[in-house]
């Protein structure tokens, strides 16, 4: 294990360095009440918006912000137990994963619901599916949905949100 963490670690530093530029999120014109909580997880959609997933209990959990850091909608407030991953699809489509009730979302880049996969199991106790933590497309359009609490396996779902045979 250590031979493979060394080598992880030397393939790290000479890994290029993406250039970042840290910008602050700005406020200006929302209720100052609703902050950002913990963020889970980013994504950047292709025209630049940065769509964050958060856990806070006072702003929606899918929070977009365009390049300069400011906010430009929000939604999801009341669907999520956990929210854990967002990502976005090859056609621009926001997708995100609830931990604690293993469910996928499917949105329009400006939040309308246009999908939801009851993938089942809970984290406790686990039986079965232990709770959906990622999702993944492939070029055929199908969906791989990660269990990566316990069992680390992966479901393959159709484009339509059912399971692969």
């Amino acid at each position: 294990m250590e031979a493979q963490n060394t080598g992880l670690r030397a393939i790290l530093l000479k890994t290029a360095k993406l250039p970042m530029e840290a910008s602050a999120v700005n406020y200006s014109g929302i209720d100052p009440d609703l902050l950002v909580g913990k963020v889970s997880w980013v994504a950047i959609g292709r025209n630049g918006s940065i769509y964050l997933l958060q856990r806070g209990d006072k702003a929606n959990p899918i929070i977009v912000l365009d390049r300069s850091g400011k906010m430009t909608r929000s939604w999801g407030k009341g669907m999520y137990t956990m929210p854990h991953s967002i990502r976005i699809d090859p056609a621009g489509n926001v997708w995100t994963t609830d931990a604690a009730s293993s469910m996928v979302y499917k949105f329009s880049p400006e939040g309308k619901k246009l999908l939801q996969i009851e993938v089942g199991g809970q984290p406790s106790p686990c039986d079965g599916f232990c709770s959906v933590t990622d999702i993944a497309f492939a070029p055929n359009g199908n969906l791989y949905i990660s269990d990566g609490y316990r069992n680390a396996r992966i479901l393959e779902y159709t484009p339509e949100g059912q399971k692969s045979a």
